[in-house]
């Protein structure tokens, strides 16, 4: 029974009208059945979500990740010369538009590049703060989605199309101002953040890829180093790789 409840409570919609039975009926205990990344349509009066208990769920229950390719992107000036941007993503299941305004379009605006493929992570929070007293009268604030993180997301696959994972992939920024190390996912699919440090300099990037475990990931793959020159004059970064398999000679120790 508790598990068909948390199916129902993924997706939910509420439309009771307000009475002293409905009053602040959503509540923790309803909060704490539902599913991470649960999506809450409130459709009913204001009253019966108690909305205490909602800061509190958000927290940790409201947060959204997605990634996607940036089909279109508009970096635009309002009439008073403050620039924002509205960029449309397209992922497999759809397409989303983004609107970046003040400090979060300054932030990321490197990013919403046409052709790059990204991941956005972010939450659902209030888009303006209610004094306690006006809540208790019943106004609220209306929900959007706030941009917490955007990186380029890479693919690396053999040359047949087939993910590799654990590839050992090395970002060098800059020359050398900052470097890190991680590795593919079972996807094949690793992340490229700008970092505060190399953020307001011209920037490039080389992208280092190592098979680091022979055959334990489908094959032995030869090593590939690229070098890009990212977030100018418009053009894309696109991070995707297809490695060849070593030969005999590059996969296994010479013999002496």
């Amino acid at each position: 029974m508790l598990g068909e409840l948390r199916s129902i409570l993924a997706r939910s919609t509420i439309e009771n009208g307000i009475s002293n039975e409905t009053r602040g009926m959503v509540n923790k205990k309803l909060f704490d059945l539902m599913k991470d990344g649960a999506v809450l349509i409130n459709c009913a009066r204001a009253g019966v979500i108690n909305e205490d208990d909602l800061r509190e769920a958000k927290k940790t229950k409201m947060k959204v990740a997605l990634a996607g390719f940036v089909t279109s992107a508009e970096h635009i000036n309002t009439g008073n010369g403050r620039p924002w941007s509205k960029t449309i993503i397209e992922d497999f299941s759809g397409s989303y538009e983004l609107r970046l305004y003040g400090k979060d379009h300054e932030t990321f605006m490197s990013y919403m590049t046409q052709h790059n493929t990204i991941f956005i992570e972010g939450e659902i929070d209030e888009r303006y703060y209610v004094k306690p007293e006006d809540r208790a009268q019943g106004k609220t604030s209306p929900y959007g989605f706030k941009v917490k993180k955007i990186m380029l997301l890479g693919n690396v696959t053999d040359t047949s199309g087939v993910a590799i994972e654990h590839i050992k992939v090395t970002l060098d920024w800059n020359d050398g101002a900052f470097s890190e190390t991680q590795y593919t996912n079972s996807d094949g699919v690793f992340t490229a953040e700008i970092w505060e440090n190399v953020e307001k300099a011209v920037r490039s990037l080389t992208v280092t890829l190592e098979d680091i475990d022979g055959e334990e990931n489908g094959g032995t793959f030869e090593t590939l180093s690229e070098t890009f020159t990212v977030f100018e004059d418009n053009s894309a970064t696109v991070l995707d790789f297809r490695l060849n398999r070593a030969t005999a000679s590059e996969s296994s120790p010479q013999s002496l």
